[in-house]
């Protein structure tokens, strides 16, 4: 059964330092984060109860070019709009959920 929204994913030039941003306009706290090695991208991660954002930024454009999220990160990056670029639900059936997603089209 879908949980919810597990996170969201929010393309930033800088992570480090939207993360600050947000602490000091809402008080909200990067409290992870880390390197993606094979996307080409790193993020900080502010959890929300039981969801989250992730800022995330790229730092190898051709890494990130050959990922998905990568890839929907540079986009907005290089468009010059910043901001959501996807989102991840929480399941307790991944399986079962992606059959039913896809024979609802």
């Amino acid at each position: 059964m879908l949980l919810g929204i597990d996170h969201l994913v929010i393309a930033v030039p800088d992570p480090d330092a939207a993360a600050a941003d947000l602490e000091a306009a809402l008080g909200i706290a990067a409290t992870g984060g880390g390197r993606h090695e094979r996307a080409g991208t790193f993020n900080r991660l502010i959890f929300l109860g039981d969801t989250y954002l992730e800022l995330i930024g790229v730092w190898d454009r051709a890494l990130a070019s050959a990922h998905p999220i990568g890839a929907a990160a540079l986009a907005a990056l290089d468009a010059g709009t910043p901001g959501l670029v996807t989102w991840a639900i929480a399941t307790d059936g991944a399986r079962r959920e992606v059959a039913s997603l896809r024979g609802a089209g």
